[in-house]
């Protein structure tokens, strides 16, 4: 008997293929009554489109829709959560040089997750990812995700702004690193499952399964070198030489000394034992909370793999600490949340019969040296966000929304060009 997961599979893609639904789900985000659309397996049914990029997290490199649609006179809705390639076209141009996040966010929901599930077995390691109800990727137009819409399962995003951010507390942060362990550990022992000891030179070699070979593909963080940082660096050192801060000048400057060391891209080689497969962009907006009676934190759905690539777990336990906690949290409760982290870990894997020669200590060592990488990515990321002439040109953009076909470059204000633009975001 098919599962309710497969019979949802099987009605979206019969509604979105037969009416090749997507190229229209932004006109229909307007008609408040909903539209109905014919298919053969289930007759007439109502579609009804909201917008809501706004709701679930600002991904800039995608339009996010709820769809909710009914059979006939059938009462009882099916709902959905979709992301489809932006209409403004600085986003869909960093969408596809970005190494087409699209295509790879849907590989991992089609083609990794299940491998991931048949590692697991019959261990009980919750596997907290939201499901894929329906894909494409074949052009831009049609190109879009279909994942379940986690808000009618009662999930939402987390909102503390007690300190005047969107930040997680405590509650959320333990659980948002027993969530990662959990994922982190099959990732692990599926690379494990993978990996081969060349006989002539001892080195280790990948042997991925087909339905993974998106993984050999660069993401965009593994083209991040010392070239490119290299500037921006001499930038902080010039700065902090001329407000008289000696201390930060000498540090940057031994940095600059370890540059390429520090920018070494992660590879299986480089992450040791520890290599998985990262979420990549593991931050409050792409994390969903569901809440007991007592409004306390009881379970996560992870959203958001358009970044998944090879490395080492810090690398998603650094972003999620900077970005979504406040230092207050981090000085009192980051070791002890790190320890719970790689307790659960290593738990997860010897359920899985994996022994993990590796220990706490030798994690935190780790910790340190990923911050190197993690501080110059921060900073030059929120050196281009506090950029006022950079933020305006983008805010222009957006506002706009010129359409992804016009073959004519739009002029904004006295900015120049989308065309000049779009270079500086390349640049």
């Amino acid at each position: 008997m098919a599962s309710n997961e497969d019979n949802n599979r099987h009605f979206w893609t019969a509604l979105f293929e037969e009416n090749n639904l997507t190229p229209q789900l932004r006109t229909m985000a307007d008609e408040t009554d909903g539209v109905y659309f014919p298919t053969l397996d289930y007759g007439q049914v109502k579609v009804k489109v909201v917008g809501e990029s706004a709701v679930l997290g600002d991904i800039i490199m995608s339009d996010t829709f709820s769809i909710d649609a009914k059979e006939g006179n059938d009462t009882k809705s099916r709902t959905g959560f979709i992301k489809m390639f932006p209409l403004n076209s600085i986003m869909r141009e960093l969408a596809l040089i970005t190494c087409d996040v699209y295509k790879r966010e849907i590989a991992v929901y089609r083609n990794l997750f299940p491998l991931l599930l048949e590692i697991r077995g019959d261990c009980p390691i919750p596997f907290d990812v939201s499901k894929l109800y329906y894909s494409r990727s074949d052009d831009d137009e049609s190109t879009c995700l279909m994942l379940e819409n986690l808000k009618t399962e009662g999930f939402r995003l987390p909102k503390d702004t007690t300190q005047g951010l969107e930040t997680i507390d405590f509650d959320h942060a333990r659980l948002a690193v027993i969530s990662l362990a959990h994922y982190h550990s099959l990732t692990m022992k599926a690379l494990r499952s993978w990996v081969e000891v060349s006989s002539t030179t001892g080195e280790l070699m990948i042997n991925y399964p087909d339905e993974v070979k998106f993984l050999e593909e660069k993401s965009c963080f593994n083209t991040v070198s010392s070239a490119m940082i290299k500037p921006w660096l001499r930038s902080m050192v010039n700065l902090t030489a001329k407000i008289q801060r000696p201390d930060l000048t000498e540090w940057l400057k031994q940095l600059q000394g370890n540059l390429s060391e520090i920018t070494k891209p992660e590879t299986l080689e480089s992450a040791g034992q520890m290599a998985c497969i990262l979420h990549g962009d593991y931050m409050i907006n792409n994390m969903m909370f569901q809440y007991d009676a007592d409004g306390h934190p009881s379970e996560l759905r992870m959203v958001d793999f358009q970044l998944a690539r090879i490395g080492h777990p810090m690398s998603d336990l650094l972003l999620f600490f900077y970005s979504s906690t406040v230092r207050e949290l981090r000085e009192k409760h980051i070791k002890d949340l790190f320890r719970l982290y790689f307790l659960t870990l290593k738990d997860d894997l010897e359920l899985l019969d994996y022994s993990l020669q590796y220990t706490f200590e030798e994690f935190l060592v780790d910790y340190k040296q990923h911050s190197k990488m993690g501080y110059l990515m921060g900073s030059m990321v929120m050196t281009l966000l506090l950029d006022e002439s950079i933020a305006t040109k983008f805010k222009d953009s957006k506002d706009s929304q010129s359409s992804p076909k016009s073959d004519k470059p739009k002029v904004l204000a006295e900015y120049g060009t989308e065309d000049e633009i779009m270079n500086l975001v390349k640049n």
